[in-house]
């Protein structure tokens, strides 16, 4: 590499030879490549007061980027459409109303079924959980003269002959005119009779009671006293009810009476004739809950298709009920055949749209049927029919815009009838088909349960599994 003196001298002052004239050197490209060269190490290396340094570390590639948060999603252009109304928002919004104070009528809920329904275990734990919640208005619907018939809160005596229609009650054919009433049965007294029902309990210090009956043949006299008291204190109201002309037995009639005071009690006497009696209602002129239970023993969806529409539409119009609840199920699991499944299907469509005929207020509700355990006999279905039917019920639920809620599941699905009956003590009867009163009133704190969510979640659906 060419010297600095070098570089001194060829940048110095010109001077005289003997040379050629001086001309402008230009330099040649070997010069002007080591000039560059030169220049560039001059640059690079290091001087006295700047010590030797290792060399840098190769650079690294740069890291990729962090990205940068997802930004929040805009506002749609359009609201998300609203959840679809609860199957049961109206009873809800009644019961709602009713425990804030602000409705003044009894809050009236009607249960039709089977055995299960008839025994008023399960209604009745679930009666009793409502009212305690919501007030007590009452009894609702209870039968007179019925033998074996039993209802939570009320004493029964009878003598003398009276007989149950239609004969079989849980029947799915038409019998006789259909004439049966809310419940589908008519109980009727003969000359000589006597039923009485005296009330457990006293919800208020007034009960409305309403006797629906009907005189089928005349003359005919009948004696009913509503009376309250003990001994000395007791008071009477007397009604008679009598025909004289023979014809043909007319439409259901209605008897209204109140009873009060301590001991209130209601009893009926035939003197001559008979009478058809189609149960009587109790209920309190003041709010709270009123839930009748209407269950027939042996009952399939089918047996309410039986009855005279027009009597029954009547008699439940009547009623004005907020909720009409069904279940059915148990019975209607028996029968081996496929065909056994949709029939239970439109048999439940068909009664829920008679229903709605003479409810139209009042929501729905549909049960599945609870577990059985299997049965012997020939041509019956396995246990495992329950579940089918719980489908179907739950389908013609939605399709009918009814609430659904499963039994089976309540108790804990397939098998647990099984379960139930081995408990200490048990839950289940013997025979895996019947409960226990421990194991309705298991079912009973669910349906109170299920009924009562609404006074928390205003907008929960009426589905509950």
């Amino acid at each position: 590499m060419p010297s600095a003196s070098r570089f001194e001298e060829i940048d110095g002052p010109s001077f005289v030879s003997d040379q050629p004239p001086w001309r402008p050197w230009q330099p040649s490209p070997v010069f002007r490549q080591r000039l560059a060269l030169a220049l560039l190490l001059a640059g690079c290396a290091p001087t006295a007061s700047e010590p030797l340094r290792s060399p840098s570390p190769p650079p690294q590639p740069p890291s990729a980027p962090t990205p940068p948060p997802a930004p929040a999603p805009l506002p749609s252009a359009e609201p998300s459409p609203p959840s679809p109304p609860s199957p049961l928002a109206r009873f809800f919004a009644a019961a709602r109303a009713l425990d804030e104070g602000s409705r003044a009528e009894p809050l009236r809920i009607a249960v039709f079924g089977d055995s299960h329904i008839q025994a008023d275990h399960l209604t009745g734990r679930a009666r009793k959980l409502l009212q305690e919640r919501l007030g007590d208005a009452g009894l609702g619907f209870v039968h007179l003269g019925w033998r074996g018939y039993r209802h939570d809160g009320v004493r029964f005596e009878r003598r003398g002959p009276f007989r149950t229609e239609p004969r079989p009650m849980s029947s799915s054919k038409p019998r006789g005119d259909g004439i049966y009433g809310l419940s589908g049965v008519r109980v009727v007294a003969e000359a000589s009779s006597f039923a009485r029902l005296s009330f457990a309990t006293t919800p208020a210090p007034l009960l409305d009671v309403d006797l629906a009956y009907r005189l089928p043949t005349c003359p005919a006299r009948v004696r009913i006293v509503a009376s309250h008291g003990k001994g000395a204190a007791r008071q009477e109201e007397v009604r008679t009810l009598a025909c004289q002309e023979a014809e043909e037995p007319g439409p259901i009639e209605h008897l209204e009476l109140t009873v009060s005071g301590e001991n209130p009690a209601l009893s009926l006497e035939v003197q001559e004739g008979q009478i058809e009696v189609f149960g009587l209602v109790v209920e309190a002129p003041s709010p709270g809950v009123v839930l009748d239970a209407l269950g027939i023993s042996g009952a399939r969806a089918q047996t309410p298709l039986a009855w005279n529409r027009e009597a029954f539409v009547d008699e439940v119009r009547r009623r004005d009920y907020d909720l009409v609840v069904l279940a059915y199920g148990t019975n209607d699991s028996v029968p081996a055949s496929p065909s056994a499944v949709p029939a239970f299907g439109e048999h439940l469509h068909d009664l829920l749209d008679r229903l709605r005929e003479a409810a139209s207020q009042a929501d729905c509700l549909v049960l599945g049927p609870m577990d059985r355990g299997e049965i012997t006999r020939p041509d019956t279905a396995p246990a495992s029919r329950i579940v089918e039917l719980n489908e179907e019920a739950a389908r013609v639920a939605e399709e009918a815009g009814c609430g659904f809620a499963s039994l089976l599941d309540w108790m804990g699905g397939p098998g647990s009838i099984d379960v139930w009956a081995n408990e200490t003590p048990p839950l289940a009867q013997p025979d895996r088909i019947h409960l226990t009163q421990g194991g309705y009133d298991r079912l009973g704190e669910r349906l109170a349960e299920a009924l009562l969510e609404g006074l928390e979640t205003p907008t929960s659906p009426g589905t509950a599994r």
